[in-house]
Protein backbone atom coordinates (compact mmCIF):
# COMPACT_ATOMS: atom_id res chain seq x y z
CA UNK A 1 0.00 0.00 0.00
CA UNK A 2 2.85 1.98 0.52
CA UNK A 3 3.04 2.27 -3.53
CA UNK A 4 -0.22 3.10 -4.20
CA UNK A 5 -0.01 6.22 -1.78
CA UNK A 6 3.54 7.03 -3.01
CA UNK A 7 1.90 7.15 -6.80
CA UNK A 8 -1.80 8.91 -5.13
CA UNK A 9 0.14 11.83 -3.94
CA UNK A 10 2.41 11.87 -7.50
CA UNK A 11 -1.16 12.05 -8.95
CA UNK A 12 -2.19 14.59 -6.56
CA UNK A 13 0.76 16.75 -6.97
CA UNK A 14 0.01 16.47 -10.90
CA UNK A 15 -3.58 17.75 -10.79
CA UNK A 16 -2.58 20.75 -8.26
CA UNK A 17 0.27 21.83 -10.36
CA UNK A 18 -1.67 21.96 -13.13
CA UNK A 19 -4.24 24.14 -11.61
CA UNK A 20 -6.75 21.50 -11.44
CA UNK A 21 -9.07 20.14 -11.56
CA UNK A 22 -8.10 17.75 -14.39
CA UNK A 23 -4.46 16.80 -15.59
CA UNK A 24 -4.47 19.78 -17.84
CA UNK A 25 -5.86 22.83 -15.43
CA UNK A 26 -9.69 23.26 -16.75
CA UNK A 27 -9.38 21.01 -19.77
CA UNK A 28 -10.78 17.43 -19.32
CA UNK A 29 -8.30 15.45 -21.96
CA UNK A 30 -7.09 11.14 -22.47
CA UNK A 31 -4.80 11.73 -19.73
CA UNK A 32 -8.23 11.69 -17.05
CA UNK A 33 -10.26 8.97 -18.95
CA UNK A 34 -6.65 7.22 -18.45
CA UNK A 35 -6.54 7.52 -15.07
CA UNK A 36 -10.42 7.45 -14.12
CA UNK A 37 -10.35 3.50 -13.46
CA UNK A 38 -6.85 3.33 -11.57
CA UNK A 39 -8.26 6.40 -9.60
CA UNK A 40 -11.07 4.83 -8.84
CA UNK A 41 -9.93 1.49 -7.77
CA UNK A 42 -7.50 2.85 -5.88
CA UNK A 43 -9.89 5.26 -4.18
CA UNK A 44 -12.31 2.14 -2.92
CA UNK A 45 -9.32 -0.27 -1.93
CA UNK A 46 -7.52 2.43 -0.10
CA UNK A 47 -10.93 2.92 1.99
CA UNK A 48 -11.41 -0.58 2.27
CA UNK A 49 -7.89 -1.61 3.27
CA UNK A 50 -6.32 1.53 5.05
CA UNK A 51 -9.82 3.22 5.99
CA UNK A 52 -7.99 6.46 3.90
CA UNK A 53 -11.17 8.12 2.47
CA UNK A 54 -9.31 9.52 -0.89
CA UNK A 55 -12.96 10.75 -2.20
CA UNK A 56 -13.79 13.04 1.42
CA UNK A 57 -10.20 14.27 2.07
CA UNK A 58 -7.65 11.58 3.40
CA UNK A 59 -4.49 14.25 2.63
CA UNK A 60 -4.95 14.38 -1.12
CA UNK A 61 -6.90 17.55 -2.63
CA UNK A 62 -5.70 17.54 -6.00
CA UNK A 63 -7.04 13.73 -6.21
CA UNK A 64 -10.50 14.91 -4.50
CA UNK A 65 -10.82 18.17 -6.59
CA UNK A 66 -10.32 15.54 -9.25
CA UNK A 67 -12.83 12.92 -8.52
CA UNK A 68 -14.98 15.57 -7.85
CA UNK A 69 -14.78 16.83 -11.69
CA UNK A 70 -14.75 13.28 -13.23
CA UNK A 71 -18.40 12.75 -10.76
CA UNK A 72 -19.68 15.92 -12.61
CA UNK A 73 -19.06 14.07 -16.40
CA UNK A 74 -21.99 12.49 -17.35
CA UNK A 75 -20.31 9.65 -19.30
CA UNK A 76 -17.98 8.82 -16.62
CA UNK A 77 -20.91 8.83 -13.64
CA UNK A 78 -22.82 6.35 -16.09
CA UNK A 79 -19.68 4.24 -16.08
CA UNK A 80 -17.80 4.43 -13.25
CA UNK A 81 -17.73 1.13 -10.75
CA UNK A 82 -18.98 1.95 -6.70
CA UNK A 83 -16.73 0.90 -4.35
CA UNK A 84 -18.18 -2.01 -3.71
CA UNK A 85 -17.71 -3.42 -6.69
CA UNK A 86 -14.36 -2.55 -6.67
CA UNK A 87 -13.18 -4.21 -3.99
CA UNK A 88 -15.43 -7.59 -4.49
CA UNK A 89 -13.77 -7.95 -7.96
CA UNK A 90 -10.02 -7.84 -5.95
CA UNK A 91 -11.11 -10.16 -3.32
CA UNK A 92 -12.62 -12.64 -6.15
CA UNK A 93 -9.15 -12.00 -7.40
CA UNK A 94 -7.38 -12.47 -4.64
CA UNK A 95 -9.20 -15.57 -3.40
CA UNK A 96 -9.15 -17.20 -6.59
CA UNK A 97 -5.57 -16.25 -6.87
CA UNK A 98 -4.88 -18.56 -3.60
CA UNK A 99 -7.23 -21.14 -4.24
CA UNK A 100 -9.51 -20.40 -0.94
CA UNK A 101 -12.48 -19.96 -2.94
CA UNK A 102 -13.40 -20.45 -6.51
CA UNK A 103 -15.02 -17.30 -7.77
CA UNK A 104 -18.84 -18.56 -8.39
CA UNK A 105 -18.88 -19.32 -4.64
CA UNK A 106 -18.84 -15.44 -3.72
CA UNK A 107 -22.04 -14.48 -3.64
CA UNK A 108 -23.91 -11.00 -5.13
CA UNK A 109 -24.13 -8.76 -1.69
CA UNK A 110 -27.79 -7.42 -0.92
CA UNK A 111 -28.05 -3.62 -2.15
CA UNK A 112 -27.38 -2.69 1.57
CA UNK A 113 -24.09 -4.57 1.43
CA UNK A 114 -21.06 -2.95 3.66
CA UNK A 115 -17.53 -3.94 2.99
CA UNK A 116 -17.42 -4.12 6.96
CA UNK A 117 -20.58 -6.53 7.37
CA UNK A 118 -19.48 -9.28 4.82
CA UNK A 119 -17.72 -11.72 6.83
CA UNK A 120 -16.27 -13.35 3.54
CA UNK A 121 -13.78 -10.81 3.26
CA UNK A 122 -12.95 -10.21 7.00
CA UNK A 123 -9.50 -11.84 6.44
CA UNK A 124 -8.53 -9.12 4.21
CA UNK A 125 -9.13 -6.44 7.20
CA UNK A 126 -6.30 -7.94 9.61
Amino acid sequence: DRWLLSTLDDVDLAVRESGGPFFFGAVFSVVDMAFASWIGRAAAMLSFLRKVDVRRGGGFPGVQAWLAAMEARPAHRALRLDDETHVRIAASAWISAVGLVPRHVLRTPPPSWSVEDDEDLSFLRK
